[in-house]
């Protein structure tokens, strides 16, 4: 349980402890787990950055930069990469950790050029590549492996009919469904984009489809059923999409429409692959 007050995990009644003390006064920001099992906590403190393994044991990790000490979000990658959004009131950017060798890096517009040190919201592709959105557009790192040690590798900016994607746009959501497709919520509307960006499949709005408001602030994609939730200012309303994530087995194979007739010009789909 993550709240305003500390954290309660597992079913051990135990509250996140600093200094050996118990602590119920630290603002917990963010949880994720490893593919080990390992639970990490990012808090405001001058420790922001916690671990818990499964035997219940606690390290707390510290990065002699303040502006870590105020994480808003924390998400991990398939290699066990922990990456924090920081807050915009405290310098603001991203911080990576890499505890296989325990290097970190601080992103911002300068040290990584992102378009703003403004982080508004970032998500893993598939393709080894990081997408963060900003208060100034979009951005993505296209090899995150190595970003902890190799500080050449910088953020690159999407292009468009020969400008910066979104330059100068709130980017307040992103999500990146199972066709590696990126989909970016705005001010303005929803946006969905190819795998590889230079191409606008979809443009959703007040005028063309039921969502409440233009003012996205939030998304969420259900990979099984390829469903994705759109939070606005005025509600919440869902869109069925047409990428699902595969399986590592065949389950109950199914095509539709079935049959499909000489001269049908739509999409096909199937589902349990």
């Amino acid at each position: 349980l993550n709240t305003e007050e500390g954290i309660i995990y597992d079913n051990t009644n135990s509250t996140l402890t600093k200094s050996g003390v118990q602590q119920e006064d630290i603002l917990v920001s963010g949880v994720s787990q490893d593919n080990d099992g390992n639970t990490w906590i990012a808090t405001s403190s001058n420790r922001p950055l916690q671990k818990v393994d499964a035997t219940g044991t606690w390290q707390a990790y510290s990065f002699g930069i303040s502006a870590s000490e105020r994480p808003m979000d924390i998400k991990l990658n398939n290699i066990g990469q922990v990456w924090m959004q920081l807050s915009h009131t405290n310098s603001g950017g991203i911080l990576v950790f890499n505890p296989a060798t325990e290097k970190s890096r601080y992103l911002t517009s300068t040290n990584g050029k992102l378009p703003s040190t403004k982080v508004t919201d970032f998500e893993f592709a598939k393709d080894d590549e990081v997408w963060i959105g900003t208060e100034n557009g979009l951005a993505f790192f296209p090899f995150f492996s190595g970003i902890t040690e190799d500080l050449s590798i910088e953020a690159s900016r999407p292009v468009i009919d020969n400008q910066f994607l979104f330059e100068f746009e709130i980017i307040s959501a992103i999500e990146i469904d199972a066709g590696n497709r990126k989909w970016v919520g705005t001010k303005d509307g929803l946006w969905l984009f190819e795998d590889n960006p230079d191409k606008l499949l979809q443009n959703l709005n007040v005028d063309n489809s039921p969502i409440p408001s233009n003012n996205i602030i939030d998304l969420k994609i259900n990979p099984h059923s390829g469903e994705l939730f759109i939070s606005t200012d005025k509600g919440l309303v869902s869109f069925r999409g047409d990428a699902t994530r595969g399986e590592n087995f065949h389950h109950e194979v199914k095509i539709f429409p079935n049959p499909v007739l000489p001269g049908y010009t739509g999409l096909v789909g199937i589902s349990g692959l």
